[in-house]
């Protein structure tokens, strides 16, 4: 029973490792979409741009926060967003009931607006709003390198977890098979046993005769 439960703690945790994966992967791409936003941003705070060029860096602007905004509404996982909402998750990785042999994993929304508040209708259209827009992204930067920090460390601690329990439950295994040997090996020595009484008995009888008619 033991060893099933743990195959199942293991299983868990290795689900939350392949959803932890996908929350990764999406934020790899959104990341370097962050300093794309703080690049432009930087550029069209430039006092000596034109109005037309602020404005061409304005539209590249909108299309790498819709791309950002477009990853973090698909990262899913079995059907689950994950990105696009701030999600928590409790996962058990003990065998026990204490409280340490589980923790929660948070994962923050990590659409343009969350990861900086205002960024996401923020443009470049005028010097004032690109130096505004440029704060933004340096915040949505710090934002973004935060969550990558975090999901790394919950993948981390959830591998030593699982192999910790994988270990366990091998020990535990080999533990079963060994009582059921020496539950095995109890009952044959039983059964010789039985076996080996009449026939000491048989001999002793025999002696006994041969004693009385020597008699």
């Amino acid at each position: 029973i033991q060893s099933e439960a743990l195959k199942a703690v293991v299983a868990n945790a290795r689900q939350v490792i392949a959803l932890l994966q996908v929350a990764q992967a999406a934020l790899k791409l959104i990341d370097p979409l962050v300093d794309e936003l703080q690049s432009l941003a930087a550029q069209a705070a430039d006092s000596a741009l034109s109005d037309h060029e602020r404005a061409v860096l304005d539209f590249q602007f909108k299309e790498k926060r819709d791309e950002i905004d477009a990853i973090a509404n698909d990262a899913n996982f079995q059907g689950q967003q994950l990105l696009a909402t701030d999600r928590t998750f409790s996962v058990k990785v003990g065998s026990g009931i204490d409280s340490d042999d589980s923790f929660s994993i948070t994962l923050l929304s990590s659409l343009s607006g969350s990861l900086a508040t205002g960024i996401d209708t923020a443009s470049l259209d005028s010097l004032a709003n690109a130096q505004s827009a440029q704060t933004l992204a340096q915040t949505g930067q710090t934002a973004i390198s935060d969550r990558l920090a975090t999901v790394s460390g919950n993948l981390k601690r959830l591998g030593y977890a699982t192999q910790n329990l994988s270990s366990e439950r091998a020990s535990t295994l080999e533990l079963a098979e060994a009582r059921q040997l020496a539950m095995r090996v109890s009952d044959e020595l039983v059964v010789s046993v039985k076996f080996a009484i009449p026939d000491q008995v048989s001999a002793l009888v025999s002696n006994f005769r041969i004693i009385s008619l020597v008699a």
